[in-house]
C-alpha cells in the first residue's frame, strides 16, 4: 500500500459521507478500470463522481481524465451528472464537468 492509494481511499470515503450528509444514497465503486469512483442518488438525480486528492485545488493536473470526461457529457453516454472532486485539507473543490471542460460549482448549487 502507497501513502497516495491510502489518501485517495480516504477521500473517497469522505466524499460518500459528505454525499450522505446532502440526502444521496451512495455506493463507491470498484476495479482497476473504472471511470468513475462512487455515484450518488437521491429522487431524480444522479450522480457520477471522480475523487482526486491533490495538492493543489485545479483541474489542471488532470486534463486527459477531464476531455475524457467531457466527452461522455456531449454523447450522453452517462444519464445524470458527472462531478470532479478534489480533496486537499481542509475541504473539497468540486468541479461539474460540461461538454467543454469543468466549471466550478459551489455547496449552495445542490
Amino acid at each position: 500500500m502507497t501513502a497516495t492509494w491510502q489518501s485517495g481511499r480516504a477521500a473517497e470515503y469522505a466524499a460518500m459521507t459528505a454525499l450522505q450528509k446532502a440526502g444521496y444514497s451512495t455506493e463507491k465503486i470498484t476495479g482497476h478500470n473504472r471511470r468513475f469512483d462512487l455515484i450518488g442518488w437521491k429522487e431524480n438525480q444522479t450522480l457520477w463522481l471522480v475523487i482526486r486528492s491533490s495538492k493543489r485545488f485545479t483541474t489542471s493536473h488532470f486534463p486527459q481524465e477531464i476531455a475524457t470526461l467531457s466527452e461522455m457529457v456531449r454523447s450522453g453516454s452517462a444519464p445524470g451528472e458527472i462531478q470532479f472532486w478534489i480533496y486537499r485539507r481542509p475541504g473539497w473543490t468540486r468541479y461539474r464537468i460540461q461538454p467543454g471542460g469543468a466549471s466550478l460549482i459551489t455547496w449552495r448549487e445542490e
